[in-house]
């Protein structure tokens, strides 16, 4: 939480920053892409998702244990878009 809140805090003072110290605006930007990028989870679920959308049948899909939201938008939005990356975009 506190690393979230940090980089919020930076970014939001990156601007105010005078050109002189233009160091310290370059380790901002770099800790924000660091922040970003590489992140616990970051693009490795998309793979079930994009396979719960297009195989699984619609009683797997509602009689799933987690993420109830998820499951209910995919059950009616895959009835309308067949591709699961459009969707996703």
């Amino acid at each position: 939480m506190i690393f979230y809140l940090l980089t919020l805090f930076l970014c939001l003072i990156a601007d105010s920053i005078p050109s002189k110290y233009n160091l310290v605006k370059r380790l901002i930007l770099v800790w924000l892409y660091v922040f970003l990028c590489f992140g616990y989870m970051t693009g490795s679920d998309w793979r079930n998702y994009e396979l719960m959308y297009t195989d699984y049948t619609d009683k797997e899909l509602l009689s799933g244990d987690y993420e109830k939201g998820f499951y209910y938008l995919v059950f009616f939005a895959r009835k309308v878009i067949s591709d699961f990356w459009i969707f996703l975009a």
